[in-house]
């Protein structure tokens, strides 16, 4: 009965089960910069990354990457892209002229009185002591 234990032998640090842990971790990571890409501006970014980095160290010496490697490479490199792609868009349309930001304009205009210009300054002075032309309490329909 002694000799059935005798013949375990410890989990070896084996190369392959390191690079299968790490690719796991990368696609654990990539999938959490999917979910914080719209809440957490620039998270995603370094989530996404790592996830690249640690995908491509998952390979080792082998041939070719895990499969989960290769999903943490494509997800990574994709949520790299979007983000990018989003942050321009935001700066695009937040700081040049064009229809959207008129339109956007307009409705501020409208709606509270101020343009996005003038919240911007009373923003960055830091008073906002603008007066508006809607009642804070009553806005949107909230009482």
């Amino acid at each position: 009965m002694n000799e059935e234990y005798n013949n375990l032998k410890p989990i070896e640090n084996d190369e392959r089960l390191a690079g299968d842990r790490l690719a796991h971790i990368a696609s654990i990571l990539g999938l959490a910069a999917l979910v914080t890409l719209v809440f957490i501006p620039y998270l995603p970014l370094c989530l996404a990354g790592t996830a690249v980095i640690m995908a491509c160290i998952s390979r080792g010496s082998r041939p070719s990457f895990p499969n989960r490697a290769v999903y943490a490479l494509m997800s990574g490199v994709g949520i790299i892209i979007l983000h990018v792609v989003l942050i321009g868009g935001l700066l695009l349309v937040f700081y040049t002229d064009n229809p959207v930001k008129k339109r956007f304009n307009d409705v501020l205009i409208e709606e509270i009185g101020h343009s996005m210009e003038e919240l911007m300054e009373d923003a960055g002075d830091g008073k906002f002591d603008l007066e508006y032309k809607v009642d804070p309490e009553t806005f949107l329909g909230y009482n």
